[in-house]
């Protein structure tokens, strides 16, 4: 026994030392430029070798490495540490690669803006810009003017545009007396729409550069608010970002045809036309085919080099008299997200990112670093968290409010603010955490100006996300009718029983106030859009079943008053009593040329339409015009000529793309000459 012990003692003794395995740390997540070397320390490593795979095909051995990256992009560095004892571990690092951030950083019109250590939200419809500090507190509330679209605010100066007034006002944020200094008067119907500082290094606030949706062009001013020049860009210009060199780009809010357009202006006049192409598809259940549409915010990456076009997606080549497939729900508006190349003026190919279960993409803003763009859609509450490398969605909110029309994030990048216009609110969210996590949320307004009914009313106009009034988040009514607008489209509507239809505008009709709605006056009350609900929208109704069943006729007995949320919908469309007033004057003698042309007969004043006396069919109708409640479309109901100067194309089917051509398709037109339909024109034009 004792020897037996003794020689496992002798045994144990002799045995070689055991081999130390390996240990591989890759160290913290990386953030660099393109061409600028990167440290991959892999130091806190024990092992025999160390081999770095840094992600883009390069292959380097060490524990401590300096690499160069030729591309931005998201990288994942991995460390292989083989051990004494021959086995391998490994570990790895993220590397987030950018270009530079540009010394001036871009800017670009929105309706939340930083500056002057506050955060600023402007809401239109209650002529009030207000001022919250970084805590989540109302500093000051501001009046402003009644439809002020835009705000941009930097450490000296604000600048807000007042589309409705011709105006752009700005204030002095160093005299502390928070009263408006300047006053920019533009030409009548120039309808300022949105502006943007030049970029500074200094961020003071101005010189501006101001899109004028109604003649359709940029106009730069000083910093004492003074036009220093103009430059035509054509369209309706909505969007605007100011480049890092002082280029302008603006997107033209409508599409035209099968594609949609951006402009860009150099500092010396000179215009650069982006096309945004449309889509051929296939239409999938997470896709579907469309021309980007209703661009009206725009975002630029912190280089300059990128800029990201938010809109709706419309599918314009679907329906039975185009390729005879009908409209659904899920195939005729999709949310999308466009990206431009600005190095070379042109949409990058395959990178369009098209959502599913979302019908329209509205605020977008660029993370601090460039990586990621969040993009918001006002019909659902939801905000993405799109991958700027490879158009992935990496991440979502939800429930962020009714109504997001615009995002800014914080300075150093950490919180995202939402501004829920719908709700009078801005959320705060934490980005540090996955998923972000809402810090506060702020109301914005101590007292509502807006009648509680109407305010409802157009809530449900623009909501996509409630099951009643639509299926899976695609369809609104201000998705087809932006701020009670026309999109400016033509549809197949003849799966629903229509025909192809130009999309007529909400503005100044006041709900039924000149006669029922439609091209074929199906409709004699506004709550009868309780059948788009059901039926093309897809979505449950704002009645009860026995109710839609009792009043299934639209031209039969009344929805009103069976449905506090119907008639909440109908009273924000009836109070769309106005107009854009038009740029253009009346022509001396063009009154008289309407009226001796006869144009009053069917267009008669001050409504400038006999809508509800007769449908009229004056030469225009074809077979794919459709029906009219399941029988023969004989005639069409006059639309009015109020606001005509800003809403092509024209007639029923959109098949004139001017008021010229729209006159001369009419029936008993050959006899005018060109001086009687210049001055006919010219009438309608000013109206």
């Amino acid at each position: 026994m004792r020897t037996i012990l003794l020689l496992t003692a002798l045994a144990g003794a002799c045995s070689p030392a055991e081999l130390a395995p390996p240990v591989a740390e890759a160290g913290a997540d990386l953030y660099g430029f393109v061409g600028q070397p990167i440290p991959l320390d892999g130091s806190q490593s024990t092992g025999a070798s160390f081999r770095w795979d840094t992600g883009d095909g390069e292959i380097v051995d060490g524990v401590l490495v300096e690499h160069t990256y030729a591309a931005p992009g998201r990288y994942a560095a991995v460390l292989e540490v083989t051990g004494e004892d021959g086995t391998r571990r490994t570990d790895s690092a993220s590397v987030l690669i950018t270009h530079p951030p540009a010394a001036a950083p871009p800017t670009r019109s929105s309706v939340l803006a930083l500056g002057g250590n506050a955060l600023w939200a402007l809401l239109p419809d209650a002529d009030t810009l207000v001022r919250v500090l970084p805590a989540g507190v109302v500093e000051r509330r501001f009046p402003v003017c009644t439809g002020a679209s835009s705000v941009d605010v930097g450490t000296d100066r604000l600048a807000i545009t007042c589309p409705e007034h011709d105006r752009v006002f700005v204030m002095d944020l160093t005299a502390n007396s928070w009263t408006w200094s300047s006053v920019t008067d533009f030409p009548r119907g120039s309808r300022p729409i949105a502006i943007a500082s030049a970029p500074s290094e200094q961020a003071a606030g101005g010189p501006w550069v101001v899109a004028l949706e109604g003649t359709g062009e940029l106009a730069w001013l000083d910093v004492d608010g003074r036009i220093t020049r103009t430059v035509a860009v054509g369209g309706d210009p909505r969007g605007l970002a100011v480049l890092p060199g002082g280029d302008a780009v603006t997107s033209l809010f409508r599409a035209v045809g099968d594609h949609s357009r951006l402009v860009r202006v150099s500092e010396d006049g000179a215009t650069t036309d982006i096309d945004l192409a449309y889509d051929p598809g296939p239409d999938t259940d997470t896709n579907a085919r469309g021309v980007p549409h209703l661009v009206e915010r725009l975002a630029v990456s912190p280089d300059g080099r990128t800029l990201y076009a938010p809109g709706v997606q419309a599918n314009t080549a679907r329906g039975p008299s185009r390729d005879g497939l009908s409209l659904t729900f899920e195939t005729t508006l999709r949310a999308h997200l466009s990206v431009v190349d600005l190095t070379v003026d042109s949409e990058l190919e395959g990178r369009r990112k098209v959502f599913d279960d979302q019908g329209r993409a509205l605020a977008v803003d660029v993370s601090p670093r460039g990586d990621v763009v969040w993009t918001a859609h006002p019909g659902t509450g939801v905000v993405h968290a799109v991958d700027a490398f490879t158009g992935a969605v990496r991440g979502s909110i939800l429930g962020a409010g009714r109504g997001i029309v615009g995002l800014r994030h914080s300075a150093d990048g950490d919180a995202l603010f939402v501004f829920a216009w719908l709700d009078r609110q801005v959320h705060a969210y934490d980005l540090t955490v996955d998923p972000p996590a809402r810090i506060w949320s702020v109301d914005l307004l101590d007292r509502e100006p807006v009648d509680a009914q109407i305010l409802r009313g157009k809530q449900l106009f623009w909501e996509a996300g409630d099951p009643r009034m639509g299926r899976s988040g695609y369809m609104a009514c201000a998705h087809c009718h932006p701020d009670g607008d026309q999109d400016g489209l033509v549809w197949d509507f003849g799966g629903r029983g229509e025909g192809v239809r130009n999309t007529l505008s909400l503005r100044g009709r006041a709900g039924t106030g000149h006669g029922p709605l439609h091209w074929s006056a199906n409709f004699d009350e506004v709550q009868d859009f309780e059948h788009d609900l059901r039926g093309p929208n897809a979505g449950a109704g704002l009645l009860s079943d026995a109710d839609f069943e009792a009043t299934a006729d639209p031209l039969g007995a009344p929805k009103a008053g069976l449905s506090d949320e119907l008639d909440a919908l109908a009273a924000y469309v009836s109070s769309l009593k106005t107009t854009p007033r038009s740029p253009l004057d009346a022509p001396e003698g063009g009154e008289e040329a309407f009226a001796a042309a006869g144009c009053p007969e069917c267009h008669p004043a001050p409504t400038y339409t006999d809508s509800g006396a007769a449908l009229h069919d004056i030469g225009t109708l074809t077979a794919a015009s459709g029906s009219r409640l399941g029988g023969p479309l004989t005639g069409l109901d006059t639309p009015t000529l109020l606001g005509a100067w800003s809403t092509p194309p024209y007639l029923h089917d959109g098949s004139a793309g001017t008021l010229r051509e729209a006159i001369q398709a009419h029936q008993g037109t050959d006899g005018l000459d060109d001086a009687q339909l210049d001055l006919i024109v010219a009438f309608v034009q000013s109206l």
